[in-house]
Protein backbone atom coordinates (compact mmCIF):
# COMPACT_ATOMS: atom_id res chain seq x y z
CA UNK A 1 0.00 0.00 0.00
CA UNK A 2 1.65 3.17 -1.00
CA UNK A 3 1.61 6.31 1.05
CA UNK A 4 -1.48 7.90 -0.40
CA UNK A 5 -3.68 4.64 0.29
CA UNK A 6 -2.04 4.73 3.99
CA UNK A 7 -3.00 8.13 4.81
CA UNK A 8 -6.60 7.86 3.09
CA UNK A 9 -7.60 4.64 4.83
CA UNK A 10 -7.10 6.15 8.31
CA UNK A 11 -9.76 8.62 7.68
CA UNK A 12 -13.15 8.27 9.64
CA UNK A 13 -15.61 8.96 6.22
CA UNK A 14 -12.96 5.54 4.76
CA UNK A 15 -13.32 3.55 7.82
CA UNK A 16 -17.11 4.37 7.82
CA UNK A 17 -17.45 3.48 3.84
CA UNK A 18 -15.02 0.11 4.50
CA UNK A 19 -17.77 -0.97 7.08
CA UNK A 20 -20.48 -0.15 5.34
CA UNK A 21 -18.91 -2.94 2.38
CA UNK A 22 -18.59 -5.01 4.88
CA UNK A 23 -21.90 -5.44 6.02
CA UNK A 24 -23.22 -5.16 2.63
CA UNK A 25 -25.01 -1.93 3.08
CA UNK A 26 -25.50 0.17 -0.30
CA UNK A 27 -26.12 2.51 -1.70
CA UNK A 28 -23.72 4.85 -0.42
CA UNK A 29 -23.36 8.69 -0.73
CA UNK A 30 -20.10 10.11 -0.65
CA UNK A 31 -20.59 13.86 -1.36
CA UNK A 32 -17.55 16.67 -1.54
CA UNK A 33 -14.94 15.19 -3.57
CA UNK A 34 -12.61 16.47 -6.13
CA UNK A 35 -11.16 14.63 -8.60
CA UNK A 36 -8.03 13.75 -7.14
CA UNK A 37 -9.89 12.87 -3.62
CA UNK A 38 -12.19 10.55 -6.33
CA UNK A 39 -9.09 8.58 -7.43
CA UNK A 40 -7.61 8.32 -3.85
CA UNK A 41 -10.90 7.08 -2.44
CA UNK A 42 -11.31 4.12 -5.30
CA UNK A 43 -7.66 3.34 -5.38
CA UNK A 44 -8.02 2.27 -1.45
CA UNK A 45 -10.44 0.02 -2.19
CA UNK A 46 -8.91 -1.73 -4.44
CA UNK A 47 -7.62 -4.74 -3.06
CA UNK A 48 -8.59 -8.36 -4.09
CA UNK A 49 -11.35 -7.92 -6.39
CA UNK A 50 -12.27 -5.94 -9.89
CA UNK A 51 -14.44 -2.82 -8.99
CA UNK A 52 -16.17 -0.73 -12.08
CA UNK A 53 -16.34 2.79 -12.24
CA UNK A 54 -19.16 4.70 -14.05
CA UNK A 55 -18.51 7.79 -15.28
CA UNK A 56 -20.85 10.32 -17.39
CA UNK A 57 -18.63 10.75 -20.36
CA UNK A 58 -15.88 8.73 -21.99
CA UNK A 59 -12.74 11.85 -21.30
CA UNK A 60 -13.57 11.11 -17.59
CA UNK A 61 -13.27 7.27 -17.28
CA UNK A 62 -10.41 7.73 -19.19
CA UNK A 63 -8.69 10.13 -17.00
CA UNK A 64 -10.09 8.62 -13.97
CA UNK A 65 -8.17 5.30 -14.88
CA UNK A 66 -4.96 7.33 -15.54
CA UNK A 67 -4.68 9.23 -12.19
CA UNK A 68 -6.01 5.40 -10.55
CA UNK A 69 -2.71 4.34 -12.09
CA UNK A 70 -0.30 7.30 -11.42
CA UNK A 71 -1.81 6.95 -7.99
CA UNK A 72 -0.71 3.30 -7.78
CA UNK A 73 1.99 2.98 -9.60
CA UNK A 74 0.70 0.41 -11.78
CA UNK A 75 -1.52 -0.76 -14.18
CA UNK A 76 -4.76 -1.10 -11.76
CA UNK A 77 -6.78 0.13 -13.64
CA UNK A 78 -8.47 -0.36 -17.31
CA UNK A 79 -9.93 1.70 -19.59
CA UNK A 80 -13.36 -0.30 -20.89
CA UNK A 81 -14.95 2.32 -23.82
CA UNK A 82 -17.65 2.49 -25.75
CA UNK A 83 -17.96 1.26 -29.40
CA UNK A 84 -20.00 2.39 -32.30
CA UNK A 85 -22.56 -0.13 -32.95
CA UNK A 86 -22.22 -0.92 -37.12
CA UNK A 87 -25.87 -2.65 -37.64
CA UNK A 88 -25.59 -2.13 -41.70
CA UNK A 89 -22.57 -3.74 -44.38
CA UNK A 90 -19.44 -1.29 -44.57
CA UNK A 91 -16.39 -1.90 -46.42
CA UNK A 92 -14.00 -1.78 -43.37
CA UNK A 93 -14.07 -0.70 -40.00
CA UNK A 94 -12.78 0.00 -37.21
CA UNK A 95 -12.37 -2.42 -34.23
CA UNK A 96 -9.47 -0.71 -32.21
CA UNK A 97 -12.48 0.18 -29.06
CA UNK A 98 -13.77 -3.49 -29.71
CA UNK A 99 -10.08 -5.12 -28.72
CA UNK A 100 -9.64 -2.67 -25.76
CA UNK A 101 -13.49 -3.73 -24.17
CA UNK A 102 -11.89 -7.46 -24.56
CA UNK A 103 -8.62 -6.65 -22.99
CA UNK A 104 -10.19 -4.90 -20.11
CA UNK A 105 -12.51 -7.98 -19.74
CA UNK A 106 -9.80 -10.32 -20.45
CA UNK A 107 -7.72 -9.00 -17.56
CA UNK A 108 -10.75 -8.95 -15.20
CA UNK A 109 -11.66 -12.38 -15.75
CA UNK A 110 -8.08 -13.36 -15.21
CA UNK A 111 -7.38 -11.01 -12.02
CA UNK A 112 -5.00 -8.56 -13.44
CA UNK A 113 -6.43 -5.63 -12.65
CA UNK A 114 -8.64 -3.85 -9.55
CA UNK A 115 -10.61 -1.40 -11.34
CA UNK A 116 -12.77 -1.27 -14.88
CA UNK A 117 -13.37 2.34 -15.51
CA UNK A 118 -16.08 2.93 -18.05
CA UNK A 119 -18.87 5.89 -19.25
CA UNK A 120 -22.21 4.69 -18.65
CA UNK A 121 -22.94 4.36 -22.61
CA UNK A 122 -20.05 1.81 -22.74
CA UNK A 123 -21.81 0.23 -19.29
CA UNK A 124 -25.03 -0.09 -21.43
CA UNK A 125 -23.46 -2.06 -24.60
CA UNK A 126 -23.95 -6.08 -24.58
CA UNK A 127 -20.68 -7.65 -24.13
CA UNK A 128 -18.74 -10.87 -25.16
CA UNK A 129 -20.89 -13.60 -22.37
CA UNK A 130 -17.85 -14.68 -19.52
CA UNK A 131 -17.78 -17.99 -20.59
CA UNK A 132 -17.31 -17.55 -24.12
CA UNK A 133 -14.58 -15.04 -23.63
CA UNK A 134 -12.92 -17.69 -21.64
CA UNK A 135 -13.54 -20.67 -23.48
CA UNK A 136 -12.59 -19.06 -26.76
CA UNK A 137 -9.06 -17.85 -25.07
CA UNK A 138 -5.98 -19.53 -26.26
CA UNK A 139 -2.52 -19.96 -23.69
CA UNK A 140 0.72 -21.51 -25.48
CA UNK A 141 3.32 -22.28 -23.43
CA UNK A 142 7.04 -23.26 -24.74
CA UNK A 143 6.84 -27.32 -24.73
CA UNK A 144 3.71 -27.78 -25.60
CA UNK A 145 2.11 -29.86 -28.00
CA UNK A 146 -0.65 -28.79 -30.45
CA UNK A 147 -0.56 -29.06 -34.15
CA UNK A 148 -0.35 -25.76 -36.00
CA UNK A 149 -3.16 -26.76 -38.06
CA UNK A 150 -6.07 -26.67 -35.22
CA UNK A 151 -4.24 -24.21 -33.97
CA UNK A 152 -4.74 -21.93 -37.37
CA UNK A 153 -8.69 -22.73 -37.14
CA UNK A 154 -9.24 -21.80 -33.47
CA UNK A 155 -7.83 -18.55 -34.50
CA UNK A 156 -10.03 -18.67 -37.21
CA UNK A 157 -12.82 -19.64 -34.75
CA UNK A 158 -12.05 -17.17 -32.02
CA UNK A 159 -12.58 -13.36 -34.92
CA UNK A 160 -8.51 -13.37 -36.15
CA UNK A 161 -7.67 -12.91 -39.34
CA UNK A 162 -5.16 -14.71 -41.59
CA UNK A 163 -2.79 -12.45 -43.59
CA UNK A 164 0.80 -12.82 -45.70
CA UNK A 165 2.21 -10.85 -42.66
CA UNK A 166 0.95 -9.47 -39.36
CA UNK A 167 1.01 -5.89 -39.11
CA UNK A 168 -1.59 -5.36 -36.87
CA UNK A 169 -3.84 -6.79 -34.03
CA UNK A 170 -6.10 -9.52 -34.48
CA UNK A 171 -4.06 -10.62 -37.90
CA UNK A 172 -1.78 -14.01 -37.65
CA UNK A 173 0.47 -15.73 -40.63
CA UNK A 174 2.05 -18.87 -40.80
CA UNK A 175 5.22 -19.40 -43.27
CA UNK A 176 6.82 -23.14 -43.04
CA UNK A 177 7.00 -24.03 -39.38
CA UNK A 178 6.55 -20.75 -37.46
CA UNK A 179 2.91 -18.94 -36.87
CA UNK A 180 3.00 -15.38 -36.10
CA UNK A 181 -0.03 -13.99 -34.24
CA UNK A 182 -0.86 -9.96 -32.31
CA UNK A 183 -3.33 -10.56 -30.15
CA UNK A 184 -5.84 -8.03 -29.60
CA UNK A 185 -4.97 -7.54 -25.73
CA UNK A 186 -1.08 -7.01 -26.27
CA UNK A 187 1.39 -4.48 -27.01
CA UNK A 188 3.32 -6.28 -29.24
CA UNK A 189 2.90 -9.35 -31.74
CA UNK A 190 4.58 -12.90 -30.98
CA UNK A 191 6.27 -15.35 -32.93
CA UNK A 192 5.44 -18.89 -32.54
CA UNK A 193 8.27 -21.85 -33.83
CA UNK A 194 7.07 -25.31 -33.86
CA UNK A 195 9.47 -28.30 -34.35
CA UNK A 196 6.90 -30.83 -35.46
CA UNK A 197 3.76 -30.39 -32.86
CA UNK A 198 5.68 -28.96 -30.23
CA UNK A 199 5.82 -25.49 -29.52
CA UNK A 200 9.43 -24.74 -29.62
CA UNK A 201 10.28 -21.04 -29.36
CA UNK A 202 7.57 -18.01 -28.42
CA UNK A 203 9.51 -14.45 -28.77
CA UNK A 204 8.34 -11.31 -29.26
CA UNK A 205 8.70 -9.15 -32.82
CA UNK A 206 8.24 -5.94 -34.15
CA UNK A 207 5.67 -5.46 -37.25
CA UNK A 208 8.16 -2.85 -39.03
CA UNK A 209 11.07 -4.82 -39.01
CA UNK A 210 9.74 -8.08 -38.47
CA UNK A 211 12.49 -9.64 -36.38
CA UNK A 212 12.26 -10.80 -32.90
CA UNK A 213 12.99 -9.08 -29.89
CA UNK A 214 12.26 -11.02 -26.55
CA UNK A 215 11.98 -14.28 -25.95
CA UNK A 216 9.13 -15.46 -23.79
CA UNK A 217 7.70 -18.48 -22.22
CA UNK A 218 4.41 -17.93 -23.03
CA UNK A 219 1.54 -15.95 -24.59
CA UNK A 220 -2.39 -15.68 -23.70
CA UNK A 221 -4.83 -15.04 -26.77
CA UNK A 222 -7.91 -13.45 -26.22
CA UNK A 223 -10.81 -13.84 -29.01
CA UNK A 224 -10.87 -10.64 -31.46
CA UNK A 225 -14.29 -10.13 -31.47
CA UNK A 226 -17.39 -9.88 -29.28
CA UNK A 227 -19.66 -11.26 -31.13
CA UNK A 228 -17.71 -15.42 -32.24
CA UNK A 229 -20.07 -17.32 -34.53
CA UNK A 230 -19.83 -20.30 -37.21
CA UNK A 231 -20.32 -18.71 -40.26
CA UNK A 232 -23.10 -21.84 -41.70
CA UNK A 233 -24.80 -21.75 -38.05
CA UNK A 234 -25.39 -18.40 -38.38
CA UNK A 235 -26.55 -18.33 -41.71
CA UNK A 236 -28.98 -21.21 -40.66
CA UNK A 237 -30.01 -18.55 -37.72
CA UNK A 238 -30.94 -15.76 -39.83
CA UNK A 239 -32.58 -18.23 -42.47
CA UNK A 240 -35.29 -19.10 -39.76
CA UNK A 241 -35.89 -15.65 -38.43
CA UNK A 242 -36.71 -14.50 -42.55
CA UNK A 243 -39.29 -16.81 -41.95
CA UNK A 244 -40.79 -15.49 -39.17
CA UNK A 245 -40.52 -11.76 -40.21
CA UNK A 246 -44.00 -9.85 -40.63
CA UNK A 247 -45.07 -6.25 -41.49
CA UNK A 248 -44.93 -3.77 -44.46
CA UNK A 249 -40.96 -4.28 -44.30
CA UNK A 250 -41.04 -7.68 -44.63
CA UNK A 251 -40.09 -7.58 -48.52
CA UNK A 252 -36.83 -4.94 -47.68
CA UNK A 253 -35.70 -7.21 -44.62
CA UNK A 254 -35.77 -10.03 -46.27
CA UNK A 255 -33.98 -8.74 -48.89
CA UNK A 256 -31.10 -7.31 -46.59
CA UNK A 257 -31.03 -10.91 -44.18
CA UNK A 258 -30.81 -12.75 -47.71
CA UNK A 259 -27.44 -11.13 -48.61
CA UNK A 260 -26.00 -11.50 -45.25
CA UNK A 261 -26.66 -15.50 -45.68
CA UNK A 262 -25.03 -15.06 -49.07
CA UNK A 263 -22.15 -13.40 -47.33
CA UNK A 264 -21.76 -15.60 -44.90
CA UNK A 265 -22.06 -18.81 -46.73
CA UNK A 266 -19.41 -17.16 -49.23
CA UNK A 267 -16.88 -16.84 -46.10
CA UNK A 268 -17.11 -13.57 -45.43
CA UNK A 269 -16.69 -11.77 -41.81
CA UNK A 270 -19.19 -9.69 -41.32
CA UNK A 271 -18.15 -6.32 -40.58
CA UNK A 272 -21.62 -5.91 -39.16
CA UNK A 273 -21.77 -8.88 -36.80
CA UNK A 274 -22.89 -6.79 -33.74
CA UNK A 275 -26.47 -7.01 -35.79
CA UNK A 276 -26.96 -10.80 -35.24
CA UNK A 277 -25.39 -10.70 -31.23
CA UNK A 278 -29.33 -11.54 -30.09
CA UNK A 279 -29.23 -14.72 -32.59
CA UNK A 280 -25.48 -15.91 -31.68
CA UNK A 281 -25.48 -15.37 -27.76
CA UNK A 282 -29.48 -14.83 -26.97
CA UNK A 283 -30.07 -13.09 -23.87
CA UNK A 284 -27.15 -10.10 -23.85
CA UNK A 285 -24.05 -9.98 -21.33
CA UNK A 286 -23.07 -6.84 -19.64
CA UNK A 287 -19.86 -5.49 -18.11
CA UNK A 288 -21.57 -6.21 -14.66
CA UNK A 289 -21.25 -10.19 -15.28
CA UNK A 290 -17.41 -9.79 -14.68
CA UNK A 291 -17.57 -7.38 -11.80
CA UNK A 292 -16.87 -8.96 -7.93
CA UNK A 293 -16.39 -6.08 -6.45
CA UNK A 294 -18.03 -2.68 -5.95
CA UNK A 295 -20.08 -0.66 -8.26
CA UNK A 296 -18.76 3.31 -8.06
CA UNK A 297 -21.27 5.82 -9.72
CA UNK A 298 -19.27 9.39 -10.01
CA UNK A 299 -21.94 12.00 -10.66
CA UNK A 300 -24.84 9.82 -10.35
CA UNK A 301 -27.27 12.68 -11.69
CA UNK A 302 -24.90 13.77 -14.42
CA UNK A 303 -24.78 9.66 -15.56
CA UNK A 304 -28.72 9.17 -15.69
CA UNK A 305 -28.98 12.43 -17.52
CA UNK A 306 -26.58 10.59 -20.36
CA UNK A 307 -28.12 7.11 -20.43
CA UNK A 308 -31.59 8.94 -20.92
CA UNK A 309 -29.63 10.40 -24.30
CA UNK A 310 -28.16 7.77 -24.82
CA UNK A 311 -30.89 5.28 -24.63
CA UNK A 312 -33.34 8.32 -26.55
CA UNK A 313 -30.60 8.62 -29.68
CA UNK A 314 -30.31 4.44 -30.41
CA UNK A 315 -34.19 3.90 -30.66
CA UNK A 316 -34.46 7.05 -32.76
CA UNK A 317 -31.75 5.58 -34.97
CA UNK A 318 -33.45 1.85 -34.41
CA UNK A 319 -36.70 2.67 -35.66
CA UNK A 320 -34.59 4.60 -38.84
CA UNK A 321 -33.19 1.13 -39.68
CA UNK A 322 -36.48 -0.83 -39.07
CA UNK A 323 -38.08 1.64 -41.68
CA UNK A 324 -34.92 0.78 -43.92
CA UNK A 325 -35.06 -2.90 -43.87
CA UNK A 326 -31.60 -3.34 -41.65
CA UNK A 327 -33.61 -4.67 -38.41
CA UNK A 328 -36.75 -6.36 -37.50
CA UNK A 329 -38.44 -7.37 -34.36
CA UNK A 330 -35.75 -10.07 -32.48
CA UNK A 331 -32.35 -7.76 -33.83
CA UNK A 332 -33.64 -4.51 -31.94
CA UNK A 333 -32.63 -4.90 -28.07
CA UNK A 334 -29.18 -3.89 -27.53
CA UNK A 335 -29.66 -1.46 -24.81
Amino acid sequence: MNIFNTLFSELSGYKSICEAIEKNISPVSVTGLSHIHRVNLISSLCHDKVNLVITGSEAEAKKLCDDINTMKGSETAVLFPSKELVFTPVDSSNHEYEYMRISALSKAVGGKCGVICASIEAVMQPVIPVGVLIAAGITLKSGMEIEMTELAFRLSACGYQRSEKVEGASQFSIRGSILDVYPVQADKPVRIEFYGDEVDIITEFDTDTQRRTEQIESVEISPASEVLYNNEELAGKIEELCKKVRGKHTELVREHLGADVHRLRGGEVLAHGMKYYPLVYGEASSVFDYINGEVIFCEYSEIMETANNVLTQHNEDVKILIEDGQLCKGLDGYY
